[in-house]
C-alpha cells in the first residue's frame, strides 16, 4: 500500500509541475482536484481493508465472503457520499482532473494488489 501511496503522491506532484509549467492551465484547482481524487481512493481502500479484515484472516469461506461483501457495500456507499460531498463543497473543482487522478490511483491500487500475490 505504501508503494501505491508514494506513486499516487508522485503522480499528483507531476500534475502540479505540469500546471506550473503551462501557464494557460495554471490553476491551484487542478492540483487540489488531483489530491482530492487520490485521497478518496486512499480513504476508500483503507476503509475496505479495515472492514474486510477486522476479524483478521478468516479461514471459513462463507465468513470471508460475508465480510468482504459487507465492506464492499459500505465502500460503495461511502464512495458515492464522498463524490457528492466534493460536488457540493468544492465548487471550483476540475472534475476531469478529479476523475483522472481517482481512476489512476484506483488502477494503481489494483496493480499493487495483483503484483503482491
Amino acid at each position: 500500500m505504501l508503494r501505491v501511496l508514494a506513486f499516487s503522491i508522485l503522480l499528483c506532484f507531476v500534475l502540479g509541475i505540469v500546471v506550473i509549467i503551462k501557464p494557460e492551465i495554471k490553476s491551484v484547482n487542478y492540483i487540489m482536484s488531483g489530491i482530492i481524487g487520490l485521497l478518496m481512493v486512499l480513504i476508500l481502500s483503507s476503509l475496505h481493508a479495515k472492514l474486510a479484515f477486522m476479524k483478521g484472516i478468516v479461514v471459513k469461506p462463507r465468513e470471508a465472503l460475508k465480510l468482504h461483501s459487507r465492506s464492499m457495500l459500505i465502500k460503495f456507499i461511502v464512495n458515492i457520499l464522498l463524490f457528492i460531498l466534493v460536488f457540493l463543497v468544492y465548487k471550483n473543482c476540475s472534475y476531469f482532473i478529479l476523475f483522472v487522478c481517482y481512476f489512476l490511483s484506483q488502477i494503481l491500487v489494483w496493480v499493487f494488489l495483483f503484483k503482491t500475490r
